[in-house]
């Protein structure tokens, strides 16, 4: 509306994890074409994404980048230690206002002789949170594995590259139907057009919009 730019300038800590997950993504690509990577392999693919649009000129780059190595170093040990199957499937999970498709980061299956194991995995490059286990993707995962791999034994589990953790999210049917329940309402709300705006002192004043939106106008009248 004011013909301001709508690019925004990443901060470093975003690049950072923006390069680890890139390559991450290409050693899965690798992996599928029956391809092996090794951690020189993975350090190569970073220098190349770090020099093009890492923070390599931020006064914090030589941490950044030892962290990004020590996260690609332990996804490399987890891929060499895998036994079974990876999939990076993409499912569709229907509800009664529309349709949201969700791909895990990683899927194993393992054809084990008491029956089949699926595991569902979601990468972090951040530390644990005590609220991870409340983002409403954790009910996409239970759901499409539920749905793509009936009777099948399922976990779903996050994996966090930076303290070498990984940490189940089990949730019941119920959680699983609330998270699900979200995403209907949000396709809802798309659908009537309704963009009602929500105030945020933390978010706000990072939209493009913060300037000109019409909920800002409404505060501030007298």
């Amino acid at each position: 509306m004011l013909s301001l730019d709508g690019r925004r300038d990443d901060t470093a800590y975003v690049l950072f994890h923006r390069a680890v997950y890139e390559v991450m993504r290409w050693m899965r690509s690798e992996r599928h074409a029956g391809r092996s990577v090794d951690i020189m392999s993975a350090e190569v693919h970073l220098d190349q994404l770090w020099s093009r649009s890492g923070p390599h000129d931020h006064p914090y780059a030589p941490i950044y980048r030892q962290s990004a190595s020590v996260s690609l170093r332990r996804a490399v040990e987890r891929f060499i230690r895998i036994t079974g199957d990876v999939l990076r499937p993409t499912w569709a999970i229907d509800l009664p206002h529309g349709r949201v498709l969700v791909t895990p980061d990683e899927v194993e299956v393992i054809d084990a002789p008491a029956g089949r194991i699926v595991s569902v995995r979601r990468f972090r490059t951040s530390r644990p949170s005590s609220s991870e286990t409340d983002h409403n993707i954790y009910g996409l995962y239970h759901r499409g594995v539920q749905t793509a791999f009936p009777g099948a034994a399922h976990r779903v589990e996050t994996i966090y590259l930076t303290t070498n953790e990984r940490k189940p999210v089990s949730l019941n049917p119920k959680p699983i139907q609330t998270r699900l329940d979200r995403y209907d309402e949000a396709i809802k709300g798309i659908e009537a057009g309704n963009f009602t705006p929500q105030p945020d002192d933390r978010e706000c004043p990072k939209c493009p919009h913060y300037f000109i939106c019409p909920l800002a106008e409404d505060r501030i009248a007298p």
